[in-house]
């Protein structure tokens, strides 16, 4: 467990790697090897139930899909070793580090052990995008429009990062401890989700504010206004949402009024600016340029990193800033394929899950899983994140939290079947 949230921590330390392997990933490697090493002896005590750790039928197939579209893509890509790397990669995310989470997470508690490593991985990245900003550190790469980028290469990988966690902060997910009144409670959400918010602000990115926006919505759609306030509680008066609507509507007038980068990037576009204006012209020419390509890729890509520097427009084509748009270029679309049941199988988890525990203090987490996996899928849209842990993370979330709850009503179906057969061994009454 101290090794997998210790990975979650990491996750944002994307520069810095060992052997071409992310502090994050060797983390969980570390948690893997222990883990597999207490299954082989028999000791099992500190995880989830067999049962409770196996992928879900649905789930396992799209990622066999996936691996074996990347596996035969890679045997005509241009680099057939970097390629079949990648696929490696991936395989380790969804067979590793996937059932990492699942078994770790055996009971509630463990599950809010590992959202708080998450929780914590957003808030130091935020306070270094922040600090960055605000010229006391100088971690971030050097650009031209001083857009804060932490330890990741571009700062819209950032944003996903920050983005993709946000509705955990906006639901208080997971919930530590009890507040007395209502106002702590909204005040001990209000400094993070701030910090968080000013983060992606200082990233420039228009897209990680379209994926905030679009989880916000689904977040209200799914319930999540009913977690706004303490579980069980009513409004004794107006005072305190108002208070809240206020506080919201003052933070947005003072980001749009701030000269904070994603503000003067948004400014920039809706006045013609040529270099904003021309970034997002180039993704709808790189995407196009998938489009026609796309007779080439029904069954076979180009491979997962690699394309011919030789063929004109096959660097536009891999570089495209849609997630799925690349997956049919790298990995054909049987690849696309594999990738939309593993997202489908999880959005209906969630789904189900949402019905489960309504009258359940897991609903919050729920719902901020829901949203998350919306936030990293609108966001996808607009910037390529295959490659980043952060993006399959609401994915391995979600897969815990139907585990935990599958187990949770199995172990309760027994003890009524065990209370069912008592009573039928009673005498009867004569």
């Amino acid at each position: 467990m101290t090794f997998a949230v210790l990975g979650l921590m990491l996750m944002g330390f994307n520069r810095t790697r060992i052997a071409d392997w992310p502090l994050s990933d060797l983390a969980f490697l570390v948690a893997f090897a222990f883990m597999l090493a207490d299954v082989l002896g028999g000791r099992e005590a500190q995880l989830a139930p067999k049962r409770a750790r196996r992928t879900s039928p649905g789930g396992l197939v799209g990622i066999l899909l996936l691996l074996t579209a990347g596996a035969l893509s890679a045997l005509q890509s241009w680099d057939p070793g970097r390629s079949l790397a990648v696929t490696l990669r991936f395989a380790w995310i969804f067979l590793g580090m996937f059932w990492v989470i699942r078994a770790l997470a055996r009971d509630r508690d463990s599950l809010a052990r590992l959202l708080t490593g998450w929780r914590i991985c957003i808030v130091f990245n935020a306070l270094v995008a922040i600090s960055g900003q605000l010229g006391l550190t100088s971690f971030s790469v050097e650009n031209s429009e001083n857009r804060q980028t932490a330890f990741f290469e571009q700062p819209n990988e950032l944003a996903g990062l920050l983005v993709v966690g946000l509705p955990l902060f906006l639901l208080g997910v997971p919930r530590r401890r009890e507040y007395r009144t209502d106002g702590r409670e909204l005040m001990s959400r209000a400094v993070p989700i701030g910090l968080v918010f000013y983060a992606i602000a200082t990233t420039g990115s228009m897209s990680g504010l379209l994926g905030g926006l679009a989880g916000v919505v689904a977040m209200l759609i799914a319930g999540g206004w009913r977690h706004v306030r303490r579980p069980g509680r009513a409004w004794t008066s107006p005072l305190l949402p108002m208070l809240v609507a206020f506080g919201v509507v003052a933070g947005l007038f003072a980001l749009f009024t701030s000269d904070l980068p994603v503000v003067e990037r948004f400014d920039r576009f809706t006045s013609g600016d040529q270099y904003v204006q021309g970034s997002v012209d180039s993704r709808e020419a790189r995407n196009e340029e998938v489009i026609q390509r796309f007779d080439e890729s029904l069954v076979l890509g180009q491979g997962f990193g690699s394309f011919d520097p030789n063929d004109p427009g096959a660097a536009d084509a891999a570089a495209a800033h849609n997630m799925f748009f690349r997956f049919i270029f790298q990995a054909g679309l049987p690849g696309l394929v594999g990738v939309l049941m593993i997202i489908g199988f999880a959005l209906q988890q969630c789904i189900r899950l949402l019905r489960n525990t309504r009258h359940s203090s897991l609903h919050a987490t729920a719902v901020a899983l829901t949203a998350a996996l919306v936030t990293a899928n609108t966001f996808a849209m607009f910037q390529p994140t295959e490659y980043q842990r952060y993006y399959w993370m609401s994915v391995a979330m979600i897969g815990a939290l139907w585990s935990l709850r599958r187990e949770e009503m199995r172990v309760l179906w027994e003890q009524r079947q065990a209370e069912v057969a008592e009573i039928a061994r009673l005498p009867a009454r004569g």
